[in-house]
């Protein structure tokens, strides 16, 4: 289920903005890892499609679904200081999510005294992506057994290079230049981590 194009969940009657249609998933994974050895690595990576199709939005044309990420990538490397400590290193690589840009509201002008009603025009549904996500992670892991119980700790930085990954895309009209303006809200940067389990 979704709302129809120009609806808003916060509507007091929402059962008749919510519309229904059909989805489809696929996808392939392909994995290959060395887990014996002091040096233990792996790569990771996803070839997936998530699309929607809803008889009253995007002419009826299936488009890609919010989670929609068609290339995933991940390539790690750990080394074994000993027994019980160890060093990983990871980096990631993901299709941005797809968000919709397009919708466009126009006032014709009238002669004077008369006011036309605004117009308004939907483009296709998650019509746009956000750029490509990467980052690259590094950890330090100990694990000690003490009184029969094991015990690990975890120490690392996320995000190393401190890459601004969008999380989210604003639409913002301008009214006086007509254009459109994107604007990025990102999370999580260079992030020091620390775990105990």
């Amino acid at each position: 289920i979704t709302l129809r194009d120009g609806s808003s969940s916060i509507s007091q009657n929402w059962e008749g903005q919510v519309i229904s249609g059909a989805g489809h998933s696929q996808g392939i994974e392909f994995s290959i890892e060395k887990i014996k050895g002091k040096w233990q690595w792996g790569v990771n990576y996803t070839m997936s499609r998530s699309l929607r199709k809803f008889s009253e939005i995007n002419n009826g044309e299936p488009f890609p679904f919010r989670f929609d990420r068609p290339h995933d990538l991940k390539l790690k490397l750990n080394y074994h200081l000993s027994k019980e400590s160890q060093v990983g290193i990871q980096w990631t690589l993901s299709s941005g999510q797809p968000f919709t840009v397009g919708v466009l509201s126009f006032q014709p002008q009238g002669p004077p005294g008369i006011a036309y009603p605004p117009t308004v025009f939907f483009g296709a549904r998650n019509n746009e992506r956000m750029p490509w996500l990467h980052r690259f992670d590094i950890s330090v892991r100990i694990k000690r057994e003490k009184e029969k119980i094991d015990q690990q700790w975890s120490i690392g930085l996320y995000n190393l290079y401190n890459r601004f990954n969008p999380f989210a895309v604003q639409v913002i009209p301008e009214e006086q230049s007509q254009q459109i303006l994107l604007r990025e809200t990102s999370l999580y940067p260079l992030l020091p981590f620390i775990t105990y389990k």
